[in-house]
């Protein structure tokens, strides 16, 4: 993934499912290479009424990292950690 010109933002759309339950929106939380990562969205898919969706910025200084983990938790539970690849 390519963060682009210094204006632009990157977000990365998880999917999963017991996410529109959480308790806060604020309980949701995620770590990208253990940087804390703004989450845009966290609720149901718009479309598909059994997925839910969460959306986070990727922080620019993460920029060249590489592969990297991505940390998502809810209500204190850890989704299965994902990986992406950071140009």
């Amino acid at each position: 993934m390519d963060l682009g010109a210094p204006t632009d933002t990157l977000v990365v759309e998880l999917y999963g499912t017991g996410i529109r339950g959480r308790t806060s929106p604020s309980n949701v939380v995620a770590q990208i290479r253990g940087v804390p990562a703004q989450i845009a969205y966290a609720a149901s898919h718009l479309q598909f009424d059994v997925l839910d969706q969460v959306n986070v910025y990727v922080p620019r200084s993460l920029a060249g990292a590489g592969e990297v983990p991505v940390v998502l938790t809810v209500d204190g539970i850890t989704a299965n950690v994902v990986t992406i690849n950071i140009k």
